[in-house]
C-alpha cells in the first residue's frame, strides 16, 4: 500500500492486472485524489464527509452531490444500445467488450504484458491485430462487410471506429423498425468475423469467405426469429438476400 520515506508518505499500490484503457481515466482520477491526502505521522486516522458542511455524512449532502455529477450521455446511449438490441446475451456481452477495446486481440495481450510470438492479423498477416483491424478494416474482413451491404444495394466509406460503424444508417433503411434489424445483422456480422478469428487462431482454420457469409446469414435470421415476435420470413427467402427482407 505504501510506507513512510522520511516525514512522507509515499503510495506503492499494487494492482491483479494492467489497466483497461477505458479504464484509466478513472485511475488518473484516482490517483489525484490520493495526491491531495496529507498523512502525518502518529495522528490518528479520522473520516471526513467533504460535501457535508459538518464534515458528517448525510443523505441530503449525498444525494446534492449526485445532483451535481455530469453524466456521458453518449456512453448511456452506446449501452442501451447494446441491451435494447433483440440478441443473444452472449451476443450483447461480446459487443460491450468491443466497444471497450476488452476483447483478447493481440495488441491488447501485449499491451497486459502477455508476451505473443506473433502479433499479426490472423486473416492478413500484414498488419497487427487490433480490434478496428480484425473487425472492420482488414482487407479480408472488410470485403465481408461490402458484400453485406450489398444486400441493401449501397456502397459506401465506413467507419473505422465501432461505435460510428454500428451507427452508420444505410438511407435505404427509412425506419426505426428496418433500423434494428440492420443492426442485428451488423452484430452477427462481428460475432461471425470474431468467432472465425478464433477459429483461424486456436484451431488453424482456413478462412473461407463462402462458408462465414453462411454463417452471418443464418446467425441473424436465428436472432431475429427468436427475438422478433413478427418476423416470419422463412430461411429460403431470407438466404436469397437477408437486405431484401428488412
Amino acid at each position: 500500500m505504501g510506507s513512510w520515506v522520511g516525514s512522507t508518505w509515499k503510495w506503492d499500490l499494487k494492482w491483479r492486472r494492467i489497466w483497461f484503457e477505458w479504464e484509466l481515466p478513472q485511475f488518473r482520477d484516482h490517483e489525484h485524489l490520493l495526491s491531495r491526502v496529507s498523512l502525518q505521522q502518529g495522528r490518528q486516522d479520522t473520516s471526513y464527509w467533504i460535501p457535508g458542511l459538518s464534515g458528517t455524512f448525510s443523505v441530503r449532502s449525498a444525494y446534492k452531490e449526485l445532483q451535481t455529477l455530469r453524466v456521458d450521455c453518449s456512453q448511456i446511449e452506446k449501452f442501451s444500445q447494446i441491451w435494447d438490441l433483440p440478441i443473444p446475451p452472449k451476443a450483447a456481452i461480446f459487443l460491450w467488450r468491443l466497444f471497450h477495446n476488452a476483447l483478447p486481440t493481440a495488441s491488447n495481450l501485449l499491451r497486459r504484458n502477455i508476451a505473443l510470438e506473433d502479433i499479426s492479423c490472423p486473416f492478413c498477416h500484414a498488419q497487427p491485430e487490433t480490434i478496428s483491424h480484425i473487425l472492420l478494416t482488414c482487407n479480408v474482413t472488410h470485403a465481408v462487410w461490402n458484400e453485406c451491404f450489398l444486400w441493401l444495394n449501397t456502397t459506401t466509406v465506413l467507419p473505422e471506429d465501432p461505435v460510428m460503424h454500428l451507427n452508420f444508417i444505410p438511407a435505404v433503411l427509412d425506419s426505426k423498425e428496418k433500423t434494428q434489424k440492420w443492426r442485428v445483422i451488423w452484430c452477427a456480422i462481428a460475432w461471425n468475423i470474431w468467432n472465425q478469428r478464433n477459429a483461424c487462431v486456436f484451431r488453424h482454420d482456413q478462412f473461407v469467405q463462402q462458408k462465414l457469409m453462411k454463417e452471418i446469414i443464418l446467425t441473424a435470421w436465428k436472432w431475429l426469429r427468436v427475438k422478433q415476435n413478427k418476423f416470419h420470413i422463412p430461411f429460403y427467402l431470407w438466404s436469397i438476400n437477408p437486405g431484401l427482407c428488412i
